[in-house]
């Protein structure tokens, strides 16, 4: 059986694009984008899920110039998992590497 892994997202970046220099032509953004469920749960609140979303190139150029707090953007990707210490103890995060982006209003 092949296996498929896409997600598409859409919500508000928490705060504007991180980008870090890999190397003299290489660059990386990563910012962390609130997704609203559908759903609602007690007293009609619909929960939010904070995602890691991580870019590279040009993507990361586009972040990095229109990713800003309360921007709204469609992200299309694959869903990753790594590896992070964290107090002397290796925790499994859940990243987005996206592979397209759109933001509403540009």
């Amino acid at each position: 059986m092949e296996s498929y892994n896409n997600v598409i997202l859409f919500g508000k970046a928490v705060k504007d694009a991180k980008v870090q220099r890999l190397s003299t032509y290489s660059i990386r953004a990563e910012f962390t984008l609130s997704v609203v469920r559908s759903h609602k749960i007690c007293e009609g609140v619909n929960p939010v899920d904070f995602l890691r979303i991580i870019c590279y190139g040009d993507l990361a150029t586009l972040a990095r110039e229109k990713i800003k707090k309360g921007s709204e953007a469609l992200i299309s990707g694959r869903i990753q998992t790594a590896p992070h210490e964290i107090c002397g103890e290796t925790k499994w995060i859940m990243e987005i590497i996206a592979n397209s982006i759109t933001i509403k209003g540009v």
